[in-house]
């Protein structure tokens, strides 16, 4: 495994080819979860448990399922996903499924490589706006949106 100490503090430092199976694995856990109409709604790198990295150096499995919920049991007002990782569907209060896990876990894998979160924000309106570069969302999501008024 990859990583560097930078001021006594343990950097990973992961290449791409390391991360590929990491993300092969959770993808694999994601579709099941999805076959058994579950969502995780907490991916995040401390969620992703190294399985005996001696042994197996990138074997991941998911842990902390405390979030964890029926996809049918999603509303536009569940509280789920720690800000860094909340999927925009998520903040804007729009209806939700497993694609929250998909958010989860792009975000998760970017954070491994850069070793810094591709969103910041210490709230959901700092947080969105740092999403937002990415494009702003069409007026059909901003209108469906509960949360969006207070957004845009």
């Amino acid at each position: 495994m990859g990583g560097h100490f930078n001021h006594n503090l343990y950097v990973p430092d992961y290449s791409v080819a390391e991360i590929r199976p990491i993300a092969q694995q959770s993808l694999v856990a994601l579709k099941a979860l999805k076959s058994m109409g579950l969502v995780h709604a907490d991916i995040k790198p401390n969620n992703l448990m190294f399985v005996n990295p001696g042994l197996y150096p990138f074997k991941v499995k998911p842990i902390d399922f405390g979030l964890a919920r029926k996809i049918s049991d999603l509303k536009s007002t569940s509280q789920i996903q720690p800000l860094g990782y909340k999927a925009p569907e998520v903040v804007f209060g729009l209806p939700m499924n497993e694609s929250v896990d998909m958010w989860d876990l792009g975000c998760s894998l970017g954070y491994m490589y850069l070793f810094e979160h591709l969103f910041t924000g210490n709230c959901e309106y700092e947080y969105i706006a740092n999403v937002q570069m990415q494009g702003v969302p069409p007026e059909d999501v901003l209108q469906e949106g509960s949360k969006s008024t207070r957004l845009f």
